[in-house]
Protein backbone atom coordinates (compact mmCIF):
# COMPACT_ATOMS: atom_id res chain seq x y z
CA UNK A 1 0.00 0.00 0.00
CA UNK A 2 1.25 3.13 -0.64
CA UNK A 3 2.17 5.66 2.07
CA UNK A 4 3.62 8.68 -0.22
CA UNK A 5 1.67 10.79 -3.01
CA UNK A 6 4.13 12.28 -5.70
CA UNK A 7 3.54 13.84 -8.83
CA UNK A 8 5.03 13.05 -12.26
CA UNK A 9 4.88 15.93 -14.72
CA UNK A 10 5.87 15.05 -18.46
CA UNK A 11 6.27 17.62 -21.08
CA UNK A 12 7.64 17.71 -24.45
CA UNK A 13 10.52 19.45 -24.34
CA UNK A 14 13.73 22.04 -22.91
CA UNK A 15 11.92 24.90 -22.79
CA UNK A 16 8.75 23.69 -21.22
CA UNK A 17 11.10 21.92 -18.62
CA UNK A 18 12.34 25.53 -18.10
CA UNK A 19 9.01 27.18 -18.09
CA UNK A 20 7.01 24.83 -15.82
CA UNK A 21 10.27 25.07 -13.15
CA UNK A 22 10.35 28.59 -13.23
CA UNK A 23 6.03 28.79 -13.16
CA UNK A 24 5.87 26.35 -10.13
CA UNK A 25 8.45 28.14 -8.08
CA UNK A 26 6.48 31.39 -8.91
CA UNK A 27 3.41 29.50 -7.75
CA UNK A 28 4.85 27.68 -4.29
CA UNK A 29 6.43 31.45 -4.04
CA UNK A 30 2.57 32.75 -3.73
CA UNK A 31 1.19 30.27 -2.05
CA UNK A 32 -1.11 29.13 -5.06
CA UNK A 33 0.89 26.04 -5.01
CA UNK A 34 2.12 24.31 -1.47
CA UNK A 35 5.32 22.88 -0.25
CA UNK A 36 5.79 20.26 -2.38
CA UNK A 37 7.06 17.78 0.11
CA UNK A 38 6.64 14.30 -1.86
CA UNK A 39 8.62 13.29 -5.18
CA UNK A 40 8.07 15.49 -8.19
CA UNK A 41 9.26 14.28 -11.22
CA UNK A 42 9.46 16.64 -14.21
CA UNK A 43 10.45 14.66 -17.66
CA UNK A 44 11.08 15.78 -20.49
CA UNK A 45 9.98 13.94 -23.42
CA UNK A 46 12.24 15.44 -26.17
CA UNK A 47 8.75 15.81 -28.63
CA UNK A 48 4.86 14.63 -28.94
CA UNK A 49 6.04 11.24 -29.46
CA UNK A 50 7.15 10.79 -26.39
CA UNK A 51 4.00 11.10 -24.76
CA UNK A 52 3.21 6.78 -25.93
CA UNK A 53 6.43 5.03 -25.21
CA UNK A 54 9.45 7.26 -23.52
CA UNK A 55 6.62 8.37 -20.78
CA UNK A 56 5.04 5.15 -20.35
CA UNK A 57 8.49 3.09 -20.21
CA UNK A 58 9.82 5.68 -17.98
CA UNK A 59 7.11 5.72 -15.47
CA UNK A 60 7.13 1.84 -15.82
CA UNK A 61 11.18 0.85 -15.32
CA UNK A 62 12.22 4.00 -13.33
CA UNK A 63 9.91 5.62 -11.56
CA UNK A 64 8.07 2.59 -9.83
CA UNK A 65 10.79 0.73 -9.14
CA UNK A 66 12.43 3.79 -7.50
CA UNK A 67 9.59 5.21 -5.37
CA UNK A 68 8.04 1.77 -4.18
CA UNK A 69 5.86 3.02 -1.44
CA UNK A 70 4.72 6.39 -3.62
CA UNK A 71 1.44 6.48 -5.30
CA UNK A 72 1.55 8.90 -8.42
CA UNK A 73 -0.36 11.64 -10.01
CA UNK A 74 0.61 12.10 -13.73
CA UNK A 75 0.54 15.62 -15.62
CA UNK A 76 1.03 15.52 -19.36
CA UNK A 77 1.64 18.85 -20.70
CA UNK A 78 1.70 19.17 -24.35
CA UNK A 79 0.67 21.65 -26.99
CA UNK A 80 -2.01 21.48 -29.17
CA UNK A 81 -0.53 22.89 -32.49
CA UNK A 82 0.40 19.52 -33.60
CA UNK A 83 -3.11 17.97 -33.79
CA UNK A 84 -5.16 20.90 -35.09
CA UNK A 85 -5.53 19.81 -38.25
CA UNK A 86 -4.84 15.80 -37.92
CA UNK A 87 -8.26 13.79 -38.83
CA UNK A 88 -6.30 10.55 -37.16
CA UNK A 89 -4.22 11.81 -33.96
CA UNK A 90 -0.80 10.28 -33.59
CA UNK A 91 -1.56 9.34 -30.11
CA UNK A 92 -4.60 8.28 -28.13
CA UNK A 93 -4.77 10.14 -25.00
CA UNK A 94 -7.91 7.95 -23.93
CA UNK A 95 -5.23 4.39 -23.79
CA UNK A 96 -2.33 6.73 -22.66
CA UNK A 97 -4.02 7.23 -19.39
CA UNK A 98 -5.61 3.77 -19.25
CA UNK A 99 -2.29 2.50 -19.12
CA UNK A 100 -0.90 4.90 -16.53
CA UNK A 101 -3.83 3.84 -14.50
CA UNK A 102 -3.74 0.22 -15.37
CA UNK A 103 -0.12 0.53 -13.62
CA UNK A 104 -0.85 2.19 -10.37
CA UNK A 105 -1.15 5.90 -11.42
CA UNK A 106 -4.25 7.52 -8.48
CA UNK A 107 -4.69 10.58 -11.87
CA UNK A 108 -3.33 11.31 -14.94
CA UNK A 109 -4.34 15.26 -15.85
CA UNK A 110 -4.00 16.84 -19.39
CA UNK A 111 -2.33 20.58 -18.94
CA UNK A 112 -2.98 21.57 -23.04
CA UNK A 113 -1.64 25.02 -23.88
CA UNK A 114 -3.35 26.14 -27.25
CA UNK A 115 -0.95 26.29 -30.13
CA UNK A 116 2.51 25.86 -28.64
CA UNK A 117 4.83 27.27 -25.56
CA UNK A 118 5.63 30.59 -27.14
CA UNK A 119 2.27 31.79 -27.69
CA UNK A 120 2.10 30.94 -23.52
CA UNK A 121 4.87 33.49 -23.62
CA UNK A 122 3.00 36.10 -25.28
CA UNK A 123 0.36 36.22 -22.33
CA UNK A 124 2.65 38.85 -21.10
CA UNK A 125 3.73 40.72 -24.52
CA UNK A 126 4.87 43.60 -22.13
CA UNK A 127 7.16 41.76 -20.52
CA UNK A 128 8.66 40.29 -23.68
CA UNK A 129 9.10 43.85 -24.83
CA UNK A 130 10.51 44.91 -22.03
CA UNK A 131 13.05 42.01 -22.32
CA UNK A 132 14.08 42.76 -25.73
CA UNK A 133 14.38 46.82 -24.69
CA UNK A 134 11.51 47.88 -27.67
CA UNK A 135 9.19 50.52 -27.53
CA UNK A 136 6.16 49.65 -25.58
CA UNK A 137 3.59 50.48 -27.86
CA UNK A 138 5.38 47.57 -30.61
CA UNK A 139 3.17 45.85 -32.86
CA UNK A 140 2.47 41.56 -32.40
CA UNK A 141 3.98 40.52 -35.56
CA UNK A 142 1.95 38.10 -37.65
CA UNK A 143 2.82 34.16 -37.78
CA UNK A 144 2.48 31.67 -34.90
CA UNK A 145 3.61 31.82 -31.29
CA UNK A 146 7.19 30.46 -32.25
CA UNK A 147 7.82 32.91 -35.60
CA UNK A 148 6.08 36.01 -33.50
CA UNK A 149 8.86 35.80 -31.11
CA UNK A 150 11.88 35.72 -33.62
CA UNK A 151 10.59 38.43 -35.61
CA UNK A 152 10.56 40.06 -32.33
CA UNK A 153 14.23 39.25 -31.49
CA UNK A 154 15.64 40.11 -34.98
CA UNK A 155 13.76 43.59 -34.24
CA UNK A 156 16.07 43.74 -31.19
CA UNK A 157 19.26 42.06 -33.13
CA UNK A 158 18.76 38.95 -30.82
CA UNK A 159 18.40 35.47 -31.68
CA UNK A 160 15.09 33.65 -29.68
CA UNK A 161 16.79 30.45 -28.69
CA UNK A 162 14.47 27.40 -27.16
CA UNK A 163 15.68 24.58 -24.67
CA UNK A 164 18.05 25.78 -21.51
CA UNK A 165 19.06 28.86 -23.26
CA UNK A 166 15.33 30.23 -23.40
CA UNK A 167 15.95 30.82 -18.96
CA UNK A 168 17.07 34.42 -18.97
CA UNK A 169 14.07 35.26 -21.15
CA UNK A 170 11.46 33.06 -19.59
CA UNK A 171 13.25 34.29 -15.98
CA UNK A 172 12.21 37.78 -16.72
CA UNK A 173 8.21 37.30 -17.99
CA UNK A 174 5.56 38.10 -15.54
CA UNK A 175 4.92 34.03 -14.59
CA UNK A 176 1.98 35.11 -12.28
CA UNK A 177 -0.02 37.29 -15.39
CA UNK A 178 0.90 34.23 -17.31
CA UNK A 179 -0.69 31.90 -15.09
CA UNK A 180 -3.92 34.23 -14.82
CA UNK A 181 -4.55 34.81 -18.18
CA UNK A 182 -4.20 30.23 -18.66
CA UNK A 183 -5.70 29.97 -15.27
CA UNK A 184 -7.99 27.56 -16.88
CA UNK A 185 -5.30 25.55 -18.55
CA UNK A 186 -2.88 25.40 -15.59
CA UNK A 187 -5.82 24.17 -13.06
CA UNK A 188 -5.40 20.36 -13.35
CA UNK A 189 -1.64 21.09 -12.72
CA UNK A 190 -2.26 23.31 -9.31
CA UNK A 191 -4.45 20.62 -8.33
CA UNK A 192 -2.63 17.89 -8.54
CA UNK A 193 0.32 19.44 -6.88
CA UNK A 194 -2.05 20.82 -4.39
CA UNK A 195 -3.45 17.44 -3.93
CA UNK A 196 -1.27 15.84 -1.45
Amino acid sequence: MAVNQGVLLFVEGETEVVFYELLIEELKRRSIVRKIKSPFILKNLKGIGGFKRVALNFFEKEVKSQYINTEFCVGLAYDTDVFEYDRQPALNWDEIDFYFKRNGVSKVVHIKQKYMIEDVFLEDYQGVLEFLKLPKHSNVPKGNGYEKLQLLFNRANKIYYKGYLSRRFIKKLDLHRIYQRRKKVFEPLVNILNDK
